[in-house]
């Protein structure tokens, strides 16, 4: 399963794999059907006039449900699987396509539940090489720093290492395919 590179893409590929996705986009087909209905009506009364107000507010909110820059970035990190063997110069093996999409749907699929949850969402990492064959995931933001590194042994779980700079740390591993979307509430606290 990739991780696609449009809006279009990335809408499919929820509605495809996130079960709150398609029950959101359900909603929003309610709401759409419920606002065409009201704006048919020759002579609304107040209640369906404050109806479709709220309507719409709830409408434009779910048209949000895609992240600004994140498909941009994932498309860009596929640079990564053009890197041979001996990239570096070091000896650093080649990056697995299998890597690189645990790595992507581990970042796509708990953005956008972080929206989903919170209607908010995170800024898009950095994706870089990391080491041994491995993918990092880095964020930097004024307050903290979160490092999450996706190994290339797709039977290893990822680590993490966050700071507050200089008051508190954390770090641990995760399963890639869980919901993660905690790791990146604490990034935005």
């Amino acid at each position: 399963m990739s991780v696609p590179a449009t809006e279009k893409a990335m809408k499919e590929f929820l509605l495809a794999n996130d079960e709150q996705f398609r029950a959101l986009m359900g909603e929003h087909r309610q709401y759409d059907d419920r606002l065409r209905e009201l704006t048919e009506l020759p002579f609304p009364n107040d209640d369906e006039q404050l109806e479709e107000v709220t309507l719409k507010k709830k409408i434009q909110k779910l048209q949000a449900v895609q992240h600004p820059t994140l498909a941009k970035i994932i498309e860009e990190s596929r640079s990564l699987l053009a890197l041979a063997d001996d990239w570096d110069g070091e000896g650093s093996p080649a990056y697995a396509k299998a890597t690189w999409q645990r790595a992507t749907n581990f970042l796509a699929e708990n953005a956008a539940s972080l929206y989903l949850l919170f209607g908010k969402w995170v800024e898009a990492p950095e994706i870089s090489p990391g080491p041994y064959g491995s993918i990092d995931l880095h964020w930097q933001t004024p307050a903290r720093e979160l490092l999450v590194n996706v190994p290339a042994a797709a039977s290893q779980p990822a680590t993490y290492y966050g700071d507050d700079r200089g008051q508190n740390r954390l770090k641990g591993t995760l399963d890639t395919a869980g919901r993660n979307e905690w790791l990146l509430m604490w990034l935005m606290a």
